[in-house]
């Protein structure tokens, strides 16, 4: 009983850590600083138009991810 407990948190964790984690660090941080850098103050509405292309689609497909391995953890730990 205990030994299928630790696995699935195991692999809560995996998933948390990998779909979380590993996700910010090299993906919505750097579009976090790219977004905090970007002054909206005096900007082309062309200039607003591309920030938003290069910055939207990255971003949710980011959280996609890690939204979808942060509800895997949450379900192997209820589990």
């Amino acid at each position: 009983m205990y030994r299928h407990f630790s696995i699935y948190l195991l692999l809560a964790t995996l998933s948390y850590y990998l779909g979380v984690m590993v996700v910010t660090i090299p993906g919505n941080i750097p579009l976090n600083n790219m977004l905090e850098a970007f002054t909206i103050q005096g900007a082309a509405v062309d200039e607003l138009h591309l920030m938003r292309a290069q910055f939207e689609q990255k971003w949710n497909m980011l959280n996609h991810i890690r939204t979808l391995c942060s509800l895997a953890s949450f379900i192997l730990v209820m589990i």
